[in-house]
């Protein structure tokens, strides 16, 4: 069963496509309206409609058939296939680009999938990927609450030079880094996306869209974390760790290669 099969029914209560995070993917893939796009790990659809809305003509492929079914019901114009990247042959040298949105960390093999995206892509054609890496969330502050469910977290998600190396290995060239840190607005709730306002982690409902919380987080660590959280809210104490984590490496980061 894939992981968002587990998230269920109400994922899109709290993640959304943020429109910033969308048009830095779309001002990164730097292609003419109209190009035909792979958004890998697509979910519901959100970024894919929003890439969509942009000018993309797109085509949206995720393991999960319950996230799949919504976004087809939503957006039956738009091409959408049930599967993982890693275990997909698509159509050689057919996309003029592909984007990944925080989905490679439930990848069970890096180098398969990106040799996937690469054979379906044109020469020249750009991927964009988006995603924290292990040493961005080890300047998490949810490090000092749920410290077991970051461990478990940051083990799931590949280090910068481990996709690096997977990219190149295969022939991508990498163009740019560009570091993203959560702006108070951002409307996709996210893992890290409470950082400016850890109020929002006493919502179960807003913890219930994050794998994390899903997957790796105990009744008893939720329990504690939540405790101490609560108990650090009211006294103030919680803008002071905030503050011990404060750190110029940003909070994700978007990749972007092209096919060789």
């Amino acid at each position: 069963m894939s992981t968002y099969d587990l998230i269920g029914e109400n994922y899109n209560l709290t993640r959304k496509a943020d429109p910033m995070i969308a048009s830095i993917i779309w001002n990164l893939l730097d292609l003419p309206v109209g190009k035909m796009l792979l958004d890998v790990g697509c979910g519901r659809g959100n970024y894919t409609n929003a890439l969509h809305n942009l000018g993309g003509t797109m085509f949206g492929i995720d393991p999960s058939t319950k996230m799949l079914q919504k976004a087809m019901n939503n957006q039956p114009s738009i091409k959408w296939r049930i599967g993982a990247v890693e275990n997909t042959k698509f159509v050689e040298e057919f996309f003029d680009g592909a984007t990944a949105t925080l989905t490679i960390h439930h990848w069970d093999d890096h180098q398969r999938g990106f040799k996937s995206i690469y054979d379906g892509l044109k020469p020249g054609a750009p991927l964009v990927i988006f995603t924290s890496t292990s040493e961005q969330m080890k300047g998490y502050w949810l490090n000092a609450y749920f410290p077991e469910m970051l461990e478990k977290s940051m083990a799931q998600m590949p280090t910068k030079i481990h996709v690096a190396n997977a990219l190149l290995s295969l022939g991508y060239e990498l163009v740019s880094e560009t570091l993203y840190s959560i702006h108070p607005r951002l409307e996709d709730q996210f893992l890290y996306s409470g950082k400016h306002n850890p109020n929002l982690y006493l919502d179960a409902g807003f913890r219930s869209g994050i794998s994390s919380f899903r997957l790796h987080c105990t009744e008893d660590e939720l329990a504690s974390g939540l405790s101490k959280l609560t108990a650090d809210i009211k006294s103030g104490k919680v803008f002071e760790v905030i503050n011990e984590y404060k750190n110029q490496g940003g909070d994700y980061l978007f990749i972007k290669a092209i096919k060789v």
